[in-house]
């Protein structure tokens, strides 16, 4: 059974759905995977939730019978002519010329089905500035436009659909605005969860064997960084690092007890380098020791089929640790001496990914906390920043990818603003708050330090030198 089925029968199990199981597994079974091509990232998986999703709206547009089972050829065979991964303008016409396998089929006995196989196919690679021409090109009547064009479209929101398998922070992620149709904007959420899940079944098959493959290795020293999050100490403490696949049950916000996770795998630091400069040098970093690391691989198909972490080779001292860095494997927490001795008002809280999302949760966090404080939401305090956030990202999604590409940087430093006004508001409501529990003026980073292990019972010791290092007696506490 693909793994596509296994996802929509959990759904309709657990009431989210009511797809119709038996019809399009019938669909995704009749792919012949030999005519694929053999990616990871264009290959198996991606054709069948292109098939997918252009099932999908070929239900919701209400198309005949004729032109679904058209589309659906094309979902399933769009990317046969590919020879690489990357961006290919060319891989829809070179796919055309390999559908020979398909003209058995009684449908393509007349030209005219044939030819808009092959139209909308050569066309889902092209920009549709060039949609016309493809069509002329096949020397088909002016009454067939109408069918070629929404045959066209579906397919293209289909495969643009699926660019939810890429990081939010790739070029190649799906960019919302350019799709064509109305309910394609429907499936973007769907979309995002059926990749989760992809990886999810991958990383589970792949599991046995990526346990077996650690074991043999040597147990050695990490650092994690949590960033300013001085907040989350406990919850790790208590519950240690997890991933982002890990069982997060109990838990109220990923942040409490992760910092950047790549999958079933916790991003870590195995020498001061780069990434300990960047990440780590002047925040707060757990230390502690494993045996489930991997360096990564550099292809990002082939990690992706293996379930082992992707390495871009941006940071030299970057490794990753599986699934999870219990509470017991903890060995200390570094925090820099100037950092401890600072003024909490200097903490950067919002340190991170500026986008509207990540932003919107990480605040809501951080306003948890204070609300558990004062008794007090002061959500209304930012919704106007908020607003503005969220709108000018709207309207630079709604850009061409040129234009975006000229003035991305200029939008970063908008939302760079946007978010250090945020922090300033949630630093001075935090300072406001912490000098009432606390009884007095001064807050430095150190009493805010003090005042969370006190009121989570938490016992520790200090060694001070460069950097304070704790080490704690009592680890796996119950959090108050």
């Amino acid at each position: 059974m693909s793994i596509l089925i296994k996802i929509l029968e959990d759904l309709n199990k657990e009431g989210k759905s009511k797809y119709n199981i038996k019809e399009i597994e019938e669909i995704i079974n009749d792919i012949d995977a030999k005519q694929l091509y053999s990616s990871k990232f264009h290959g198996l998986y991606h054709s069948e939730k292109v098939t997918f999703f252009a099932y999908l709206i070929a239900l919701k547009e209400e198309l005949t019978e004729l032109d679904k089972e058209i589309l659906l050829d094309a979902a399933k065979y769009h990317d046969i002519g590919r020879q690489y991964d990357n961006e290919d303008t060319m891989h829809g016409l070179a796919s055309t010329n390999k559908l020979q396998f398909l003209k058995v089929k009684d449908i393509y006995q007349d030209p005219i089905n044939e030819k808009l196989l092959k139209a909308i196919i050569e066309g889902h690679s092209l920009g549709d500035h060039k949609k016309r021409i493809v069509f002329d090109n096949y020397e088909l009547d002016e009454q067939y436009y109408s069918r070629y064009e929404q045959l066209y479209n579906i397919l293209k929101d289909a495969d643009a659909l699926d660019r939810m398998r890429f990081a939010k922070t790739m070029s190649c992620v799906l960019n919302e605005s350019f799709l064509r149709i109305p309910y394609s904007k429907k499936l973007v959420e769907l979309s995002e969860y059926i990749n989760e899940q992809y990886k999810s079944y991958i990383d589970k098959a792949n599991q046995e064997r990526i346990v077996s493959e650690l074991a043999n290795n040597e147990e050695k020293t990490f650092y994690h960084s949590i960033g300013y999050n001085i907040f989350a100490i406990p919850s790790i403490l208590k519950r240690g690092i997890i991933s982002n696949q890990h069982d997060k049950s109990g838990l109220f916000h990923i942040k409490e007890h992760a910092g950047n996770n790549n999958g079933c795998w916790v991003s870590a630091i195995y020498k001061k380098g780069s990434a300990f400069d960047t990440f780590a040098k002047n925040k707060f970093v757990f230390c502690f020791q494993s045996q489930n690391y991997h360096l990564g691989i550099p292809s990002q198909s082939m990690a992706q089929d293996l379930g082992l972490p992707f390495q871009s080779g941006k940071y030299d001292d970057e490794i990753f640790i599986y699934d999870k860095v219990k509470p017991e494997q903890l060995k200390s927490l570094l925090i820099n001496k100037n950092l401890y001795e600072s003024s909490f008002k200097d903490l950067y809280l919002m340190n991170g990914n500026i986008s509207y999302e990540k932003v919107k949760n990480r605040l809501g966090y951080y306003l948890n906390i204070l609300k558990n404080f004062t008794g007090i939401d002061y959500s209304d305090k930012f919704k106007e920043d908020l607003e503005q956030l969220y709108n000018q990202t709207i309207i630079f999604e709604n850009k061409m990818r040129s234009e975006q590409m000229q003035i991305f940087k200029l939008f970063l430093e908008a939302q760079e603003k946007i978010v250090h006004k945020i922090n300033a508001i949630l630093i001075n409501l935090f300072y406001s708050a912490l000098t009432v529990l606390l009884n007095k003026e001064d807050i430095r980073v150190k009493d805010v330090f003090a005042y969370i292990m006190h009121i989570n019972n938490i016992d520790y010791q200090m060694k001070v030198g460069d950097y304070i290092s704790i080490t704690f007696n009592n680890p796996q506490m119950t959090l108050k």
